[in-house]
């Protein structure tokens, strides 16, 4: 349940973003990405830039067929650092232009813009959605207020 807070707590700001820069779409997790056939994902938060879709509308079916521009992953104590590494060689190899993971034990968030070159931001600083989300800012340590404490282990 705790993570559920964090991407509400983060889906919750790109929204509030979008009420005034009108970019594009911010999906959850219920909605599945076919990367290619017999390869579907399901990023945690995902945006996707109007220029996708044609009068603005999403196609029809139960699963889009291209990669987000920004895709993020919350991530749980049962995902390893092998898994996450697949997931985002597939997900650049399939247009995305950034992913953003977050991890709540370090209260960090790893940006990155290729499969294997990041940039952390701790607690202390601001995360801004670059040229993909041109004027999106977001101080780390509110995203981690927002989504409430945990308890220690």
């Amino acid at each position: 349940m705790h993570l559920c807070l964090r991407d509400v707590a983060l889906g919750s700001a790109l929204l509030n973003f979008f009420e005034k820069h009108d970019l594009g779409i911010v999906l959850g997790a219920a909605a599945p990405l076919r990367y290619r056939p017999g390869l579907i994902r399901t990023p945690d938060v995902s945006f996707f830039a109007w220029r996708h879709f044609s009068k603005r509308k999403l196609p029809k079916g139960w699963s889009l067929k291209l990669a987000p521009d920004l895709s993020i992953e919350i991530l749980s104590p049962d995902n390893s650092n092998q898994e996450m590494e697949l997931k985002r060689k597939e997900c650049f190899s399939a247009g995305t232009k950034v992913v953003w993971e977050i991890d709540p034990k370090t209260r960090t968030i790893a940006v990155y813009r290729s499969p294997n070159r990041s940039t952390t931001i701790t607690e202390r600083g601001t995360l801004d959605g670059g040229k993909v989300l041109p004027g999106f800012k977001l101080r780390v340590k509110d995203l981690f207020k927002r989504a409430g404490e945990q308890e220690p282990e």
